[in-house]
């Protein structure tokens, strides 16, 4: 069977598309500027391979392929985000706040890592350090629907803590 340079090139256009959609945190589909492009490549089958078996709740098996990923190329953001996402599925939140904060160093403008790992802050009751995640999600300029339900949440986590706060001042009288 003989393949034209025109299907050739439409299969590697769509593995690129893929990639850039699923796996990797592109920047107008450049790398991202750090470490080996090869390097970079390399990690995007793991990522692949990870996102795949943490959408099917397999997250021991995602959490190595995240791993391998890292491992190859430290520098993805959403290799990070996704390994912490795994340990928090897994209830294991210092793991998953670690991966979170290193996505959002390697990314601060990236809202979504903001909010991943203002859950995670949720759910160690770590409420303050949750309520300046979401005000840094929402600095970030998430679409609008999303920037609603964190403008949402924030006014909530305000009101808790002013609650809180007050319930702690009687407390003392």
């Amino acid at each position: 069977m003989k393949f034209s340079k025109f299907s050739i090139s439409l299969a590697i256009l769509s593995l690129i598309t893929f990639c850039n959609q699923c796996c990797l945190a592109y920047k107008d589909g450049e790398f991202p500027g750090k470490g080996s492009v090869q390097a970079w490549h390399q990690a995007a089958v793991f990522l692949r391979d990870g996102h795949i078996l943490q959408d099917n709740g397999k997250y021991d098996e995602a959490i190595a392929k995240f791993k391998a990923a890292i491992a190859i190329y430290p520098y993805e953001p959403a290799a990070w985000g996704r390994l912490g996402n795994c340990y928090q599925d897994k209830k294991e939140y210092a793991l998953a706040e670690s991966a979170h904060r290193k996505a959002t160093a390697l990314n601060p403008d990236d809202w979504m890592g903001w909010s991943d790992l203002s859950r995670t802050f949720y759910f160690e009751d770590k409420i303050p350090d949750y309520k300046a995640a979401m005000v840094k999600a929402l600095s970030c300029h998430p679409p609008s629907k999303e920037a609603a339900e964190i403008q949402g949440s924030i006014k909530d986590i305000a009101k808790y803590l002013s609650e809180q706060k007050d319930s702690a001042a009687k407390k003392t009288k």
